[in-house]
């Protein structure tokens, strides 16, 4: 996974995750959440589906569901 590019998505990323209720521990920082998504990729459909569009830097896909947590 491309860190730079999860730096950059860092607080739509976060927003998203709270929305699974994952733990806060372990994405305090870019390179924290980087290790918990790929300690994490098959634990939650949903997290499987945002840590996918992350891998293939889907920004669509990343700012419908920032749409959708937004509300």
């Amino acid at each position: 996974m491309d860190l730079e590019y999860i730096a950059k998505h860092f607080d739509t990323i976060t927003k998203m995750l709270d929305v699974a209720k994952l733990p806060h521990k372990d994405r305090e920082t870019p390179e924290k959440l980087k290790e918990f998504l790929g300690n994490h990729k098959k634990s939650y459909a949903y997290l499987d589906g945002l840590i996918t569009a992350i891998e293939n830097k889907n920004e669509a896909y990343l700012l419908h569901f920032k749409g959708l947590v937004d509300r």
